[in-house]
């Protein structure tokens, strides 16, 4: 009896700590940091494709606010691939394949392993891992928090383009301290702008604001 009861809560336990198929999201991505946007595992597949080359990867679908051509690029340290089968994501560019207009919106996440393939199956969780990629330079066209978009197998280039989930932005990036400080002196420069009108007319007595402006010019 002692030893059903540890495996009912053994598995109680596992049971609510795994995500419930359909529920949440697929990825999800941390832009706190521009120069190390994280992109993580989150849920299961929303779809099924067991052959799609993994230089084809996946499209994150309008990902990027604005158009912007972000050259083949290796990630740092990634260990994000697809969880049933296939080679890590370690490259990454901007793409066209579901964009808004064929325009570069996608983010395209994909491996050099050129012999291998990508297998996604509902039912299992699609990704396992997770990636930071460097979009410091494109900081500006980056989601706000709370985005979200679908994610498809292939690139503009080839693919199966079939919809294995969605991809959805935890946290946005957070402002420079140079930005804050010029913003902190604006509001600074108001309030102190306000205080003198008010000091300068109706707080005075009769007479004195106007004394009070002379000396001032």
């Amino acid at each position: 009896m002692k030893n059903l009861f540890i495996l009912t809560a053994t598995v109680g336990l596992a049971l609510t700590t795994l995500p419930a198929f359909g529920v949440g999201y697929t990825l999800t991505i941390n832009e706190s940091n521009p120069g190390a946007v994280v992109i993580s595992a989150a849920g299961f597949a929303q779809g099924n494709d067991t052959n799609t080359p993994a230089t084809f990867g996946v499209d994150l679908v309008n990902f990027l606010t604005t158009a912007a051509t972000i050259n083949s690029t290796a990630a740092s340290s990634s260990t994000l691939g697809a969880s049933m089968s296939g080679p890590v994501l370690n490259s990454f560019e901007s793409d066209t394949f579901h964009a808004t207009g064929a325009a570069k919106l996608d983010l395209n996440l994909f491996s050099t392993a050129s012999s291998l393939t990508e297998w996604f199956e509902v039912g299992n969780l699609a990704f396992a891992g997770s990636d930071a990629v460097n979009l410091s330079a494109f900081a500006a066209d980056l989601p706000t928090a709370g985005t979200t978009g679908s994610i498809y197998t292939g690139d503009s280039s080839g693919g199966q383009g079939i919809v294995v989930g969605t991809w959805d932005v935890t946290a946005a990036p957070v402002p420079e301290p140079t930005t804050l400080a010029l913003a902190g002196l604006g509001f600074a420069g108001l309030l102190a702008l306000r205080r003198k009108r008010t000091f300068g007319s109706s707080t005075l007595p009769t007479g004195m604001a106007g004394r009070i402006a002379r000396l001032e010019h």
